[in-house]
């Protein structure tokens, strides 16, 4: 009943936001003659429909699989999605002389934000950065979670799903990523996937989701497909 795993979770993680934000507006000092144009945040990121807010410090359970492994002071970027529809997936690029930092992200719902965690777990430095670039797929179909099912969380990590349309759904898959409530912010760039065979109109289902934490996760997209 229950999907393979699509993404990530954190163990006992701890974002250090303070930290996060400072960094932001800081510069590494020039080391040359040459002065050469120097990227400033928030920035585009090129071929994109991705904002580059801020980058970041991270330590905690290293949100870009479910190993839970506690990390330190390594790199991490926050990026929001500014297309009208969501993202599925994207790579991108932050780059310094000498050096770069890679971030993947998806199932980034449109407007929505998240912080990614460096592919490489490199430490965090200042740097001149220099360009922020990458590639996308944008997600196509219905990203409205509650368009064909309702999902009421209850104790335990237990979601009940209701099958709410006219039509029996075949192939459900449900995608929910790690999430601050406080801070509206999603962490760790992949996501899990919980998947049902089959569910008939008004059949309601009990799931018990790999790595779900009530208050915590958070459905970005549900995607079915549909018999009459």
């Amino acid at each position: 009943m229950i999907g393979g795993i699509c993404g990530s979770f954190l163990v006992g993680w701890q974002l250090l936001l303070n930290v996060q934000w400072i960094l932001a507006d800081k510069q590494a000092p020039e080391t040359g003659a040459q002065v050469k144009e120097v990227l400033m945040f928030p920035a585009q990121v090129v071929g994109t429909d991705l904002i580059a807010l801020t980058p970041a410090l991270y330590e905690g359970g290293y949100p870009e699989n479910a190993s839970g492994e506690y990390v330190v002071d390594v790199a991490a970027l926050v990026l929001q999605n500014t297309a009208s529809t969501g993202i599925e997936n994207a790579r991108v690029v932050l780059q310094w002389e000498g050096g770069s930092y890679i971030y993947e992200v998806d199932m980034l719902p449109a407007g929505g934000t998240v912080l990614v965690v460096d592919k490489k777990r490199q430490p965090f430095a200042i740097h001149r950065w220099t360009a922020c670039y990458g590639d996308q797929r944008i997600g196509e179909g219905p990203w409205d979670t509650g368009e064909i099912l309702s999902m009421d969380e209850v104790d335990m990590g237990m979601i009940y799903v209701t099958n709410t349309t006219d039509n029996k759904l075949t192939d459900v898959r449900i995608y929910y990523k790690s999430y601050l409530p406080q801070e509206q912010m999603y962490v760790g760039g992949i996501s899990y996937c919980m998947g049902i065979s089959t569910l008939d109109v008004g059949e309601k289902k009990a799931l018990r989701p790999f790595h779900y934490a009530n208050g915590y996760s958070k459905v970005v997209r549900v995607v079915a497909a549909r018999r009459e």
